[in-house]
């Protein structure tokens, strides 16, 4: 959101010392298009009969340029953050995190 919003990445990532957030040894990033995601999201909360969030009442020019600042990270740091294609059935994406994850631990 540091990138969405205009905030800046390095802000986001100086607040986070003082609140004592972690960096995880890894960070799965679930990339789709954002339509496809957005979708998703819609139908998600259709299906369990919750009002938009403020995330999905969003623009669709904010959600881009939420993945491209993700997409941004994940090419600064490649060893501390993998993309996944998240396009597909669950069963075929969930196959292609527990592969990357599997791959980077030894496992």
């Amino acid at each position: 959101q540091g990138h969405a919003r205009g905030l800046g990445v390095a802000w986001i990532q100086r607040l986070a010392i003082p609140l004592g957030i972690r960096r995880p040894d890894l960070a799965v990033i679930l990339d789709v298009p954002v339509e496809l995601g957005l979708e998703r999201a819609r139908a998600r909360n259709h299906q369990e009969q919750t009002p938009l969030g403020r995330f999905e009442a969003e623009s669709l020019e904010f959600h881009q340029r939420v993945r491209e600042g993700y997409l941004r990270l994940a090419g600064e740091d490649p060893s501390g953050i993998v993309v996944i294609d998240a396009v597909g059935a669950p069963l075929e994406v969930s196959s292609r995190v527990w592969g990357a994850i599997a791959g980077r631990f030894g496992l």
